[in-house]
């Protein structure tokens, strides 16, 4: 396959689109598009705070509060209650266009291009200057198929700013979206006679493409004229470089493209497609030497310390051409049977393959004293266990532990399979074992202590659980463990506390941590500071049983039934843990009963 067969074909505008992020526009650098952290205009008062001023601070106060929080539920994926909060800013600060764009913004995300469209169009009624709000109407306008009335924003834009060249970029991929060539050719002419040369390359470029869409050879010898006219202006420029060595790949004429790769390289070093395209080209001209000086290169760009036959291996199954990288990876094992490496490498194309026997053919030979070892035993433990074969996966485990006791991993992979099994007593002493050979391993013992736990041994697991974060005091797992223990058993309630708050701080925003803190407050008698904290467990974690659960609870216990129902109901839709499915429809059914009582479920935490 060449080089321009494997690239999917690029609509003209957006091909504009990726383009334009990544290249440097002073007047949209602090776009809508490229700042999702817009703030409305009155979270920076121009004034000092005087007594007069102080209902407008308030309006101001809340305003950036309800913003702040419209943003935080966006990017957790929560649109419907960001657009509530962006829609309640306005309440408070009604005529800031930064925020009815923002709201347009996050209408259009949904779907609702209605509203998205009304907001917009207030937006540039309320500034007709405001730049952001002007791209985003055209950006609808053009979703809409309504090219008129697009046209017309970006036709303000650059009458607003002759020198806002972005705009020039945005009606011309308009324009060549429509089909519309030659009005998009004389918009990017007028941007190459204005604009400065940071754009004349860009529109040179585009107009290359449009000849490319239009199709025909006479336009492929235009195309590349203004190729050529676009690198004569920025020779570095990449983009340019690979479509004018794909139009002369795709005319056959790879020496023209050998050509281009190989005289870039020479004045601006080696990039990813250069490389690509030589290292490629020299393999299928079995020039080695050459293709493995291409393949350092490629090196660089995807970091490894593999050998040259390795790198051709490897490009082939990034390629997905495994029949060939099978043949590759068996030729270079043909040379060097000792390379447990390429062996390792082999068993997992296999894989790729859906050929398990062959890969635990190819692990099973890997030495016991390679870097590969451990790695192959987890391997073929996890084939086995994908084939629904727990026994075997155990059994390659403990084989694995027989041979290689100086590698922690083997310990904890028997450890887990074990547990999976439900065989705790075995896997105790399996993680009893490796605690003595490797007492200052912290991850050990934290897999120790969640096994003791198992077992029914809560002391001992509260003993290794303190002497962990006496090794380590911002052991997170520990501290989390630890704290939601004591608050399951309602006991050291105020340590508990102390210490999911360090667990909080060290990594913030974890569900299952914030879960533990909720829980904690919930076991103090502070329902309300519970719902708080649970309630952003469960927006950060909406699929987690246990926090939906435990948010049920803290309604309940508020007097919320409803609300507790939903969540209950959300529960029991999720993963359960052992008899968690049991207690939440007694707790179902307490509450279609009305009877409330205080519930102390026995359940695992939710970090486990």
């Amino acid at each position: 396959m060449t080089m321009m067969e494997s690239i999917k074909k690029t609509t003209f505008i957006s091909l504009i689109l990726i383009l334009l992020s990544s290249c440097a526009m002073s007047n949209f650098k602090n776009s809508l598009i490229s700042n999702k952290n817009l703030a409305p205009q009155s979270i920076f008062p121009s004034q000092a705070i005087s007594d007069k001023m102080i209902d407008d601070v308030h309006l101001s106060t809340k305003a950036d509060y309800h913003f702040a929080l419209g943003e935080s539920l966006s990017l957790e994926g929560n649109s419907k209650r960001a657009i509530e909060e962006f829609k309640s800013t306005l309440i408070y600060d009604p005529n800031s266009p930064q925020v009815m764009t923002r709201l347009a913004a996050e209408y259009l995300r949904n779907g609702l291009v209605n509203e998205s469209l009304e907001h917009a169009q207030a937006a540039v009624k309320i500034n007709p200057n405001y730049t952001e709000a002007r791209v985003l109407l055209g950006g609808i306008y053009t979703s809409l198929k309504m090219y008129g009335d697009a046209k017309k924003q970006y036709t303000s834009l650059i009458q607003q700013d002759a020198k806002n060249y972005e705009a020039y970029i945005y009606l011309g991929a308009l324009l060549a979206e429509q089909g519309l060539f030659d009005d998009a050719k004389v918009t990017f002419k007028k941007l190459i006679a204005v604009g400065d040369d940071e754009f004349r390359y860009m529109a040179h470029y585009y107009m290359a493409r449009i000849h490319l869409e239009e199709g025909g050879s006479k336009n492929t010898n235009l195309a590349i004229k203004q190729l050529n006219k676009s690198l004569s202006i920025k020779p570095s420029y990449k983009e340019a470089t690979v479509q004018l060595a794909n139009i002369y790949e795709q005319k056959q004429n790879l020496d023209k493209a050998l050509e281009i790769y190989i005289t870039y390289e020479d004045r601006y070093g080696p990039f990813e497609q250069s490389a690509q395209f030589l290292s490629q080209y020299y393999l299928e001209t079995n020039q080695l030497d050459k293709a493995a000086e291409q393949l350092q290169y490629m090196e660089s760009f995807s970091p490894g310390n593999l050998n040259t036959k390795t790198k051709v291996a490897l490009i082939l199954v990034e390629r997905k051409q495994y029949e060939t990288a099978i043949t590759k990876l068996l030729e270079i094992l043909k040379i060097d049977p000792t390379l447990d490496k390429i062996r390792f490498y082999l068993g997992a194309v296999y894989e790729e393959v859906s050929l398990p026997e062959e890969a635990l053919s190819q692990y099973n030979e890997i030495k016991l004293t390679s870097d590969y070892f451990a790695d192959a035993i987890m391997h073929m433990a996890l084939i086995h266990k994908n084939n629904e074969n727990l026994g075997a996966a155990i059994s390659v485990a403990e084989k694995g532990l027989r041979k290689r006791k100086d590698v922690p991993e083997i310990y904890t992979l028997h450890a887990t399979l074990l547990n999976e099994a439900r065989d705790y007593e075995k896997a105790l002493a399996v993680t009893t074992e490796a605690v003595k050979v490797f007492p200052q391993d912290n991850d050990i013992r934290y897999m120790h202590a969640t096994i003791l736990d198992k077992n029914g041994k809560v002391g001992e697991m509260i003993t290794e659980l303190e002497r962990i974060i006496s090794l380590d005091e911002n052991h997170v797992q520990a501290l989390n463990y630890l704290a939601y223990t004591h608050a399951d058993r309602g006991t050291n309630l105020d340590k508990a506390l102390v210490m999911a708050e360090r667990a909080n701080k060290i990594k913030p925003r974890d569900a299952y941590i914030l879960d533990t803190i909720g829980w904690i407050y919930f076991k103090m008698g502070n329902t309300s500071k519970a719902i708080q904290t649970l309630e952003v467990a469960h927006r950060i974690k909406p699929n987690e049983s246990i926090v939906a659960e435990h948010l049920g609870d803290a309604y309940f216990k508020y007097q919320m039934s409803s609300k507790a129902r939903i969540m209950y109901q959300k529960a029991l839709t999720m993963e359960l843990n052992g008899g968690q499915e049991d207690r939440i429809k007694t707790k179902l059914v307490s509450i279609e009963q009305q009877y409330i009582k205080k519930a102390n479920p026995n359940r695992l935490p939710a970090s486990n």
